[in-house]
């Protein structure tokens, strides 16, 4: 059943210490009559169609806890009524046993009341952690969290798309073999498939509530990633990451980072202490090298699709070592961007925003590396010069523009700045003297030269002007367009570009 996202959660902390007094409980009489005819309690939690049928029996008595109804005023009697139920709530938590519960009918009766009221992932903020020195709960909870499964399966009851199956044997390959880019790429394939259950979220934020190391404890052995990404749902953005870092499970450590900083993961911001968080857990990876290559070919081939993790990124590379940085300039997939039409590409701008976050934290030492590391791989990639099916037709940019403009700035003094000019006016010059396979492959030369100017004339304007070292507008020549008109006709330049 999944979370409820409106309900009376402004109450639960009036409603909770209430409980604290006096002595009257009502345990849900009609949940446990539906419990009582049923085998397997935990596994009917943990399918849709039969959890809603338990919770329907739990609404029959409270059914002014029901997200709808929470638009009506509270009437004294229901609060009673809710008041007795957490006093049962409490009692059980802090006196359960497994002898006394075999089936774990009680424990599923604890974990609907739980859901019942845990609206925005509010409710067991306000338990007490007493219920922690309840060792009898803290083992089984763990013990259920550590045999849960969200493994894929083909589909039921029809024959499954080859390709379907191949994908499910791909993960579980990937996931055997720790393969973090196969994995991501499985990932994303079968996540819909994620239903939140109260039998994985229920106990999680349960053990967490009891004190981080329970939870991380008993998620220390799950190696499956689409079981991690489901307890990481669990979990507000805040909790996840506590937990990844203190854990030294990789399974988890990826599925709190991916669920928190995936497009379609993150619904809200990061704020500066889940951002600080994130850095200390991508900072632990860089000690892992052959991990932290996969983790940027998986999160930094496409930076866009990560933009919460753009800035936690940037400040952790101003600390890491030089393998990290390597990993990391490498790992973009560089493209081509035509300046026409004028509109912020989202690569680029998540880029931006890392290295921008790097050059605020890193040291000058930290800085120059990792901007001559970034020249260097823009350099040889000469806007996909290699590949014979790419022709430039205008001016481009590229999505290193900032670093390369940042190399211009803090790693050249002003003579090697004219060299580097002096060095595009002579290829300029030499076009005339050059033989092309095609007029196609002339004019493509000419504007993979006028490109690889933008930055360096943007790095120099900038020194001049204090503007950003970045800019999605602006358009240098190396010339004067109006005195070079014959070169502007005979390559059809725009001066506009």
């Amino acid at each position: 059943m999944a979370d409820t996202v409106t309900g009376r959660s402004h109450l639960l902390p009036e409603i909770m210490e209430s409980a604290h007094i006096g002595d009257e409980r009502a345990q849900p009489t009609a949940l446990f009559e539906k419990l009582a005819a049923i085998n397997d309690p935990l596994q009917a939690l943990v399918s849709p169609d039969r959890a809603n049928a338990l919770f329907e029996s739990f609404y029959s008595e409270y059914g002014f806890l029901y997200a709808h109804a929470a638009a009506n005023p509270l009437e004294p009697q229901h609060r009673s009524r809710w008041v007795a139920l957490f006093r049962w709530f409490l009692r059980e938590l802090r006196e359960w046993r497994a002898a006394n519960d075999p089936e774990d009918r009680v424990l599923v009766a604890i974990f609907i009341v739980a859901q019942a009221n845990d609206w925005d992932n509010a409710f067991w903020e306000h338990v007490p952690q007493d219920i922690g020195y309840n060792t009898d709960l803290l083992h089984r909870l763990k013990t259920m969290l550590a045999s849960f499964s969200s493994r894929p399966a083909p589909r039921a009851g029809m024959a499954a798309p080859i390709w379907e199956a191949e994908a499910v044997e791909a993960l579980h390959l990937a996931d055997r073999e720790s393969d973090w880019v196969g994995i991501g790429n499985g990932v994303r394939l079968f996540r819909r498939q994620l239903v939140p259950n109260s039998a994985a979220t229920q106990p999680a934020r349960c053990l967490y509530q009891c004190g981080v190391s329970h939870i991380v404890d008993a998620v220390a052995e799950v190696h499956e990633t689409l079981t991690a990404l489901q307890l990481a749902s669990a979990l507000r953005i805040d909790q996840r990451l506590g937990v990844a870092v203190a854990s030294s499970n990789p399974y988890i450590e990826f599925a709190c980072v991916y669920q928190t900083v995936s497009v379609r993961g993150s619904t809200q911001p990061l704020s500066p202490s889940d951002e600080q968080s994130l850095k200390t857990i991508l900072l632990k990876i860089t000690a892992d090298e052959p991990r932290w290559r996969a983790w940027m070919q998986l999160f930094n081939a496409h930076p866009m699709h990560y933009p919460a993790l753009q800035g936690p990124l940037g400040a952790a590379l101003a600390e890491a070592p030089e393998a990290a940085i390597d990993a990391y300039v490498n790992a973009i997939v560089l493209n081509v961007r035509p300046i026409k039409p004028p509109v912020p590409n989202p690569n680029r701008q998540c880029i931006t925003t890392c290295l921008t976050r790097f050059r605020a934290n890193a040291s000058p030492d930290q800085r120059v590396m990792l901007w001559r590391k970034a020249h260097e791989r823009w350099s040889t990639w000469d806007f996909d010069q290699a590949n014979p099916h790419t022709f430039l037709i205008n001016v481009s940019r590229s999505d290193l523009d900032y670093a390369i403009v940042c190399f211009v700035i803090e790693c050249k003094n002003d003579h090697e700045r004219r060299e580097i000019y002096k060095n595009i006016i002579s290829e300029l010059n030499a076009l005339e003297t050059h033989w092309f396979g095609s007029s196609m492959d002339a004019v493509s030369r000419l504007y993979r030269i006028l490109s690889m100017y933008q930055p360096y004339a943007h790095a120099t304007f900038a020194l001049t002007n204090d503007e950003d070292r970045l800019t999605d507008t602006k358009v240098y020549f190396p010339f004067a367009p109006s005195e070079n008109e014959y070169v502007m006709l005979k390559y059809r330049i725009d001066v506009d570009s």
